[in-house]
């Protein structure tokens, strides 16, 4: 299974597809504020098996959470000039490609 989790400051959507389901739209609402604690915050209080985690991010992030998950998370950030996030991988997309 998927779950696609949309944030910004706070939790917008999350959606669970199963095998088989065909993802044919995410949409993104709100847009104020770059957040990830409280994706991951949601994940261990709602107790969500995670094998990988990909956050697609601008990286304007300033509260990564103090611990790291016990899972691997891959950062895609559309944003060059920010850095590295301080637990699990970083690499750059372009948004506009």
């Amino acid at each position: 299974s998927v779950t696609v989790i949309t944030c910004d400051s706070v939790i917008r959507t999350v959606d669970r597809y199963e095998q088989g389901d065909i993802i044919e739209k995410i949409e993104c609402t709100g847009r104020g504020g770059t957040r990830v604690e409280p994706v991951f915050r949601y994940i261990n209080d709602n107790d969500i098996p995670v094998d990988n985690m990909v956050y697609l991010t601008d990286m304007g992030i300033f509260d990564f959470p103090d611990t790291a998950p016990d899972y691997p998370v891959l950062w895609v950030s559309t944003d060059e000039r920010c850095g590295d996030a301080p637990f699990g991988q970083t690499t750059r997309i372009d948004p506009a490609a």
